[in-house]
């Protein structure tokens, strides 16, 4: 029997003999034959089954090849891995930017408002509580984005 079609359409295969593919397709060969397996902790021992089935029906000279997908997927989480690591240097890149950008403005700000702070000492202010007004300011300007 051969599994014939993948039609784009949905996933259905239809399974003939290989004397009818033969009449069809006019050849008396397979290119590809897919395999699945169970559970993704199956395909070594599924490959290795499709591979001594091959060998077992095929002369000594025969060639072909047997191949899974596991090569590609590592390649894939590699290739994900080093995308996720190129983001997160660029994100801290921004941010380390933005929070100098936040510290410049926050020393104009500080700096221009000397006679405030003044005031607000004159007034009783502790030092940490000018420090926390200048903290969630900062925060605030930080979090709205300007």
């Amino acid at each position: 029997m051969a599994t014939f079609g993948q039609s784009e359409i949905g996933e259905r295969s239809v399974l003939i003999p290989f004397k009818l593919m033969k009449y069809y397709s006019g050849n008396d060969y397979i290119r590809t034959l897919y395999a699945q397996a169970d559970t993704g902790a199956n395909v070594p021992e599924t490959t290795l089954a499709v591979q001594s089935l091959l060998k077992s029906r095929h002369t000594a000279g025969a060639v072909y090849t047997v191949q899974n997908l596991a090569g590609i997927l590592d390649a894939a989480r590699k290739i994900s891995t080093a995308l996720t690591a190129v983001l997160m240097l660029v994100g801290m890149i921004a941010l380390l930017i933005s929070g100098v950008g936040i510290m410049n403005i926050m020393l104009v700000t500080v700096t221009e408002r000397t006679r405030e702070i003044g005031l607000r000492k004159a007034i009783g202010a502790r030092r940490d509580e000018i420090l926390y007004q200048f903290l969630i300011e900062a925060l605030i300007i930080s979090g709205v984005g300007h």
